[in-house]
């Protein structure tokens, strides 16, 4: 097996929100996590397309294949999805809302997951809520790793996750709750062949992405970069929508405007593609961004 000997190993959060970049050995993994090989995750290699629907004898042996690829790594996790109820955020929805939730940025030792990521890799909200916990981020960067080893078998098993999952209920999924990856290119037969009636929905950093011809189900809101507010009024002038996060405390009302464009409360729930076009969708600052100065929350008293 080919694996990657990039110099960039498998940083704890704690170590890689201040040095994004240095390699280091995390004490913190356990052992036959750290035994496995690390392979390359490429952020937009296409996957081919996967019939996950099939019960027959083809389905039943890549379930096979699958269950001993993740065997090895199922240590951590009994899901590869977060399920509503284990994410605050998902869980204010509506419709039941799944969640895959890789590890961010360069933490799991597979290349960067967060291209564009600029100062929200330093207050990542993947060290809020149970992301604080260590078996947390184990699970995140084990799951990501065994993605990068065998990207067919890894989506095949979302997909049949998603599949049982739908057969009970209206479900929503977000695909990147803490990584940014262009699943657009990666596996668009997912949304449009394979799940075409559940509803996709991902923040991404990457401005682009609002404009790539994207399935129908599948909606994109772009996340603010310190920096780079002209990109963002461009995108909601051209109709398109942009998170962007507030120092407002939680008992307080965000701001009617930024830059002139209303701005609702993203807080409430996290039904992204039920919102009217041309918004910005406010945050308040949550975990490790409390406080900070680095550019990437705003400060609600500049705006009204």
């Amino acid at each position: 097996m080919k694996t990657y000997q990039g110099t960039v190993k498998a940083v704890p959060l704690s170590v890689w929100q201040h040095q994004a970049s240095a390699p280091c050995s995390d004490s913190r993994l356990p052992g036959w996590l750290n035994d496995l090989p690390v392979c390359k995750l490429s952020v937009n290699k296409q996957i081919p397309a996967m019939d996950i629907a099939d019960t027959g004898k083809h389905g039943k042996c890549v379930d096979a294949q699958a269950r001993s690829h993740l065997k090895r790594w199922h240590k951590t996790f009994l899901s590869l999805l977060t399920q509503p109820n284990q994410n605050l955020k998902l869980s204010k929805s509506s419709r039941p809302t799944y969640g895959l939730s890789l590890a961010p940025s360069a933490t799991s030792g597979c290349g960067d997951l967060c291209p564009m990521a600029g100062n929200c890799s330093h207050v990542c909200l993947a060290t809020a809520g149970n992301g604080r916990y260590n078996g947390v981020t184990v699970a995140r960067i084990a799951k990501t790793r065994c993605f990068a080893e065998h990207p067919e078998l890894f989506i095949w098993a979302v997909g049949r996750e998603l599949l049982k999952h739908k057969k009970k209920q209206n479900i929503a999924c977000r695909l990147n709750v803490i990584s940014d990856l262009n699943w657009t290119r990666k596996t668009r037969w997912l949304f449009e062949d394979a799940l075409p009636d559940i509803q996709f929905y991902d923040y991404t950093k990457v401005a682009k992405y609002l404009y790539q011809d994207r399935p129908k189900n599948y909606h994109i809101t772009l996340s603010r970069q310190e920096g780079r507010d002209d990109e963002c009024i461009k995108a909601l002038e051209d109709g398109h929508n942009v998170a962007v996060v507030f120092d407002t405390k939680p008992s307080q009302t965000l701001p009617s405007t930024w830059h002139g464009f209303p701005v609702i409360d993203g807080d409430l729930n996290d039904e992204r593609w039920r919102d009217a076009p041309g918004h910005v969708v406010g945050l308040r600052a949550k975990g490790s961004a409390r406080g900070d100065q680095s550019g990437f929350v705003v400060s609600s008293a500049t705006h009204s």
